[in-house]
């Protein structure tokens, strides 16, 4: 998610990028297509046809997922890319609704990591692994990965990150958040 201070510019770009992607995505087997939602334009990249390709290039040992799809939206308030468009529809619907910067967890790392950024990244590192771990095969979950791996997983919560451009020098700061007894 970025907040556009040139909507338009933004608007551009994006539009620049779908016609690249329509233009030469088409023989790798790539298409777009739009979906107007609550008053947006949601475009829809089909990257499933890269499935093969990477197949080839790899020999067979990657598989790309079949339904692959990334979507974007652009407003004058937000441009939002994601995986399929659930995650866009619900930054869209965020503005008038929950959202991230509501949470208690957001805001008071953010309020430590600064306000006054250029550049923002934000990890839900608890909700990551919890979310890997419900989507894992039982198999990869083993023995292992319960003593070797996921004690130091389960400690680490967060990570925020932001940048500052400056006149010589940038400045940035990364807080990992950990939690633990």
């Amino acid at each position: 998610m970025v907040t556009p201070t040139d909507a338009a510019g933004a608007e551009r770009l994006m539009n620049q990028l779908k016609a690249f992607i329509q233009l030469g995505g088409a023989q790798a087997g790539l298409s777009v297509t739009d979906e107007a939602y609550g008053g947006t334009t949601i475009t829809i990249v089909d990257l499933s046809g890269l499935g093969g390709l990477v197949g080839q290039m790899s020999e067979g040992a990657v598989e790309a997922p079949g339904d692959l799809k990334l979507a974007y939206a652009v407003t004058d308030e937000v441009v939002v890319i994601g995986y399929g468009t659930g995650f866009v529809k619900a930054v869209l619907d965020a503005r008038t609704g929950e959202s991230l910067a509501k949470t208690e967890r957001f805001s008071t790392a953010l309020a430590q990591a600064g306000k006054d950024h250029a550049s923002l990244l934000w990890m839900d590192i608890a909700g990551i692994r919890e979310a890997v771990e419900a989507l894992a095969p039982a198999d990869m979950l083993g023995q292992d990965y319960g003593a070797d791996v996921k004690p130091y997983l389960e400690a680490l919560d967060t990570v925020i990150s932001v940048s500052i451009p400056g006149e010589k020098i940038d400045t940035g700061t990364v807080i990992i958040r950990v939690t633990g007894d």
